[in-house]
C-alpha cells in the first residue's frame, strides 16, 4: 500500500469522516468522495468531497535507516449552497483524525503523520474549501 492509499482508507474507515462525505461511483458503486491522483473533485460529483494532493517531500537518514518526509495536502471541498461551519467541522474532524495517525505502507517500518489544523480558502469558482496540510514521515524497514 502507498502513502496515498494509506491516507485514503483511513479518510474513509473513520465513520465519523466517512457519514459526512458525498458519495461517488468510482466504478464498484458508491463509496465515500474521497479523490486522489487527479488534484481535483470530478465535475460530477457531489459535495461535501475531499483531494488528496502530493505536495513535495525530502529524504532523510537516521542511524543507519534511510527515510523521508513527504507532505500532502488533504483539500476538503464543499457546496455554495451548504453552511460553512459544516463544512468546517468536516475538516476540523479529518484534522483531529490525522493528526499523529500510524499508517501501514509497504516497505516501510514506520509511517507517521503530523497535520496541520484547517486554513480557510476558496477555489476559482468560489466553492469554498479547508486545507489541512500533513507531513508524513516514513522510515525504511
Amino acid at each position: 500500500m502507498t502513502i496515498v492509499e494509506a491516507l485514503h482508507d483511513q479518510i474513509v474507515a473513520t465513520p465519523a469522516i466517512a457519514a459526512v462525505l458525498a458519495t461517488y461511483d468510482f466504478g464498484a458503486g458508491a463509496a465515500p468522495a474521497v479523490f486522489t491522483g487527479q488534484g481535483f473533485v470530478p465535475h460530477d460529483a457531489e459535495l461535501p468531497a475531499i483531494v488528496i494532493t502530493e505536495v513535495g517531500g525530502v529524504p532523510f537518514e537516521t542511524r543507519g535507516r534511510k527515510g523521508m518526509e513527504q507532505t500532502f495536502d488533504l483539500m476538503v471541498w464543499g457546496d455554495k449552497r451548504r453552511s460553512l461551519e459544516g463544512l468546517r467541522a468536516l475538516a476540523t474532524a479529518v484534522y483531529f483524525e490525522m493528526h499523529h495517525v500510524d499508517l501501514a505502507v509497504d516497505g516501510y517500518g514506520v509511517a507517521g503523520v503530523y497535520a496541520a489544523p484547517p486554513q480557510q480558502t476558496t477555489d476559482p469558482e468560489g466553492f469554498p474549501g479547508f486545507r489541512v496540510p500533513l507531513m508524513v514521515r516514513v522510515l525504511k524497514c
